[in-house]
Order: C-alpha cells, then sequence, then structure tokens
C-alpha cells in the first residue's frame, strides 16, 4: 500500500538527501559547534577510500545508533551512524532509473 503512495515520502527522501550534501554538511557543522561537541575524536572512522567508507558505515552500525537514543560521539561519527543510511531511499521508491544508476557510481 504504501508504495502505491510514495510520492508522499519525497519530501521526507528530499530533507535526508540534503543532509548529507554541502547545506548538510554545514547545517551539521554548525550544529555541532553551537552545542559544544567535538568534530571529531579518537573513536571517528577515517576510511580512506568509498569501500572502507561502507565497511565503517553498517547496517548494524545505523541500528545501534537507533537503538540507543540516536546519539553520537562527535560530528564525523555522526555521519557513519545515521547521515550515510537516511541518504539512500529504497529502489522501490525512486523509481527513476537514471537516478538509481547514477547512485550506483
Amino acid at each position: 500500500r504504501r508504495l502505491n503512495r510514495y510520492h508522499w515520502l519525497i519530501p521526507r527522501w528530499a530533507d535526508r538527501l540534503e543532509a548529507v550534501g554541502v547545506r548538510g554538511v554545514v547545517r551539521c557543522y554548525q550544529y555541532t559547534l553551537e552545542h559544544g561537541q567535538l568534530l571529531s575524536s579518537e573513536d571517528s572512522p577515517r576510511a580512506q577510500s568509498e569501500t572502507q567508507l561502507w565497511q565503517y558505515a553498517t547496517p548494524e552500525r545505523f541500528q545501534r545508533y537507533q537503538t540507543s537514543g540516536g546519539s553520537s560521539k562527535d560530528m564525523i561519527s555522526h555521519y557513519y551512524d545515521k547521515l550515510l543510511h537516511v541518504a539512500q531511499p529504497p529502489p522501490e521508491i525512486v523509481r527513476n532509473k537514471y537516478l538509481e544508476d547514477e547512485a550506483k557510481k
């Protein structure tokens, strides 16, 4: 039933995609500074490649983030904990071959 009304989810996914774009980076940075949080720590992942990035940003990590109340130790970890995950709409919602191909690059 939800897939028949996927267009209702477009604003949510647009906001999530923006969260990992330039505006989202600036917003996350400003929030971190305003709340006196760390930009990074010794625990922050430091991926050297996209493959390694996804080795850190696992579905299990996102699940732990959600079940722990949604808190990250620092800004960089927040990307691995949440933002990289929420910016991936399910393929059955996208329904756009061009966008699907671009997302795979």
